[in-house]
């Protein structure tokens, strides 16, 4: 492997080509799928769901440093962003799924009407069967294993289309997974369009797809067909809302890390900063500030700055800006370098441009790159209006010391995930889902909630009433309405409405079981009552 340096000048756009002649046969693809199909009930085995995910772990470990070449050749990314942001939160995943599949796995009680009352009535979370996860190429580890960890978790077959812009480190996958994984569960498959769209041909449980709109639409044209559930990670214009009474300084070092991170190619990146009128001007200069901290050699000289995955994507931002330097008041207050030969663009800061979508053309689409517009505004409520008028965001970013600023900006906009007084970071917390909606997807995962993608709640009531109970429900027993069978049979099937007063009583009741736990507070209940009877007893001794 090229080391430093040595592997960066190495790098041409050549390298990024893709090899046909190394993909998938489409004409496989119907054995392949068939393949996966035919062994799901294999892998509702909570044993070989555990060992498959050990298997996955392993494979990461022991090709780090192939993964760390792969990655550099396709988007030139830092070894350091390889080891955290891609192979790091994938064996994450693994460690909670075998630290918490157990506990997922438990049926959850459900409190029942009278009548059930001597069965027991539960949810169970089971597979979906087998699982098409279509990953893709700015973070093509963990966009496409991390689905693969909840499918395995879940109980699934899967087969697995890599991306092919990102086609080293999908080959490498391609090639890993037989080796590491269950060969007949876990199918990898290599390819460009004319794959897609072979497996999109086909039947399964789940398809779960990371990537863009208009492929998106396509995807959700070819399950409906089927009866086939998506889940679709996509992304869309994350906003960062700066108020007056921000944390400056540490809001433009965060933003600037975010947006710096692959080079401006990540689903959730800082699309456009809105900054407070009264503070634009110093936190545009400390934007400046934290780029220097961060890249002190500048981002050409940096072995810690990525590239953009491909002359296309290069030539579409490249046009973006070009595009926007057209329009009046626009400038580059930092940035604006570029080498084509090597798809090299640093972050770009635009002033001067305003929430107007006709006008400015960064503001239309999702830039998905190292081109960061700077809006001013007065009041927020103008803020919201823009961000609602758009598709909704996959993140947005209210940056404030104000409780009320970010309830505001959380409560009045519609984005997939929101996060306050930092950038992306909410994407790695494995207790909370992540997912978009409307434009920017629909559908979740990470932890519990990849688990609960990849299964299903299926109700299991299991029946130990005698005979003499149930009579009523008979139609021999209660079907006339002028009886008394009748109003037995009412009452044992219906709810009547009660008063506010009781509904009352049992929210408190029930807001009190959560936050003490419920046994805990009978017991709680009980030895209070207890400790009051004894204390009554002595005092009535004394």
């Amino acid at each position: 492997m090229l080391q430093g340096s040595q592997q960066r000048h190495k790098i041409t756009p050549e390298a990024n080509e893709t090899s046909p002649m190394s993909f998938t046969d489409v004409l496989e693809i119907p054995g392949i799928v068939e393949k996966s199909r035919s062994v799901k009930q294999r892998c509702r085995d909570v044993s070989y769901r555990r060992q498959q995910l050990k298997f996955l772990y392993n494979m990461l470990t022991e090709n780090e440093s192939r993964f760390i070449e792969a990655m550099m050749l396709d988007l030139h990314k830092p070894p350091a962003e390889t080891m955290i942001y891609e192979l790091g939160f994938v064996k994450n995943d693994i460690v909670q799924a075998l630290d918490m599949l157990d506990e997922w796995l438990l049926p959850e009680r459900v409190s029942t009407m009278l009548i059930w009352q001597m069965d027991r009535c539960e949810v169970e979370r089971v597979p979906l069967g087998s699982v098409l996860i279509i990953g893709t190429w700015n973070y093509p580890v963990v966009l496409t294993l991390a689905p693969l960890v909840a499918a395995i978790a879940g109980g699934n077959s899967a087969v697995v289309k890599m991306s092919e812009v990102s086609y080293h480190t999908g080959m490498l996958m391609a090639e890993l997974m037989p080796k590491y994984l269950d060969p007949e569960a876990y199918i990898p498959v290599t390819g460009s369009v004319p794959q897609s769209t072979a497996l999109l041909e086909h039947k399964y449980d789940l398809i779960f797809y990371t990537g863009n709109t208009q492929v998106a639409k396509i995807i959700m044209s070819a399950a409906a067909k089927h009866l086939t559930p998506v889940v679709l990670e996509l992304g869309g214009k994350a906003p960062v809302i700066v108020d007056k009474n921000a944390d400056l300084k540490s809001t433009a070092k965060r933003v600037m890390w975010g947006k710096s991170l692959n080079c401006g190619q990540t689903c959730m990146v800082p699309d456009h900063i809105f900054v407070h009128k009264d503070v634009a001007k110093q936190f545009v200069e400390l934007l400046k500030v934290a780029t220097k901290e961060l890249y002190p050699e500048g981002y050409d000289g940096s072995q810690n700055y990525g590239r953009i995955v491909s002359d296309r994507h290069f030539e579409r931002l490249t046009n973006v800006l070009n595009e926007q330097l057209k329009v009046p008041g626009t400038e580059i207050a930092m940035g604006g370098n570029s080498k084509p030969s090597e798809r090299f663009m640093d972050v770009t800061i635009l002033t001067g441009v305003t929430a107007d979508r006709e006008k400015n053309p960064v503001m239309r689409d999702e830039i998905f790159g190292p081109i960061l517009p700077v809006i001013e505004y007065e009041h927020l409520d103008e803020v919201i209006k823009f961000v609602n008028s758009g598709s909704n965001p996959l993140s947005i970013y209210p940056q404030s010391r104000d409780k009320k600023f970010i309830d505001k900006v959380f409560n009045e906009t519609n984005a997939g995930n929101a996060l306050s007084n930092d950038v992306i970071v909410n994407f790695v917390v494995d207790n909370i889902p992540f997912g978009g909606t409307g434009d920017s997807g629909m559908g979740a995962y990470h932890g519990r909630f990849g688990f609960e993608t990849f299964t299903r709640p299926q109700a299991r009531m299991r029946r130990y009433t005698p005979e003499v109970m149930v009579e009523p429900r008979y139609q021999n027993f209660g079907y006339d309405m002028k009886t008394v069978k009748f109003t037995i049979l009412q009452t044992f099937f219906s709810y009547n409405m009660p008063s506010e007063a009781s509904m009352a009583l049992k929210r408190f009741v029930r807001s009190l079981l959560r936050f003490f736990g419920g046994a805990r507070l009978v017991f709680g209940l009980l030895l209070g009552l207890l400790v009051g009877l004894l204390v009554g007893y002595f005092a009535i001794k004394k």
